[in-house]
């Protein structure tokens, strides 16, 4: 009873956080993935640039996840594009100064 029980719940909670996540290809690997872990809002709540994301991904392998090349490529594609980094704002010149 206790597998059964365990099994439903592996095949509900990525679909319930999966509802969560912006759609895009690698939502449900990084539903699967990441909420088998952790809650989504660890991954919803920051920002990154690829190369950032990558860090991450790759932090969360050594950790223990297990997943192929091409499922880590597509997760880390679906971040960076899902959370990404917020650019950095440019101050305006100001008008009228140094001339």
């Amino acid at each position: 009873m206790k597998v059964f029980v365990w099994a439903v719940a592996m095949l509900v909670v990525p679909a319930i956080y999966a509802q969560e996540l912006p759609e895009g290809k690698g939502k449900d690997l990084v539903a699967s993935y990441c909420a088998a872990c952790h809650g989504l809002e660890s991954v919803t709540s920051q920002k990154a640039n690829k190369e950032g994301w990558e860090t991450i991904v790759n932090y969360m392998v050594s950790r223990g996840l297990s997943a192929t090349n091409d499922e880590l490529k597509t997760i880390v594609d679906y971040l960076a594009a899902a959370f990404p980094q917020a650019p950095v704002p440019v101050k305006p010149k100001a008008e009228g100064k140094g001339k």
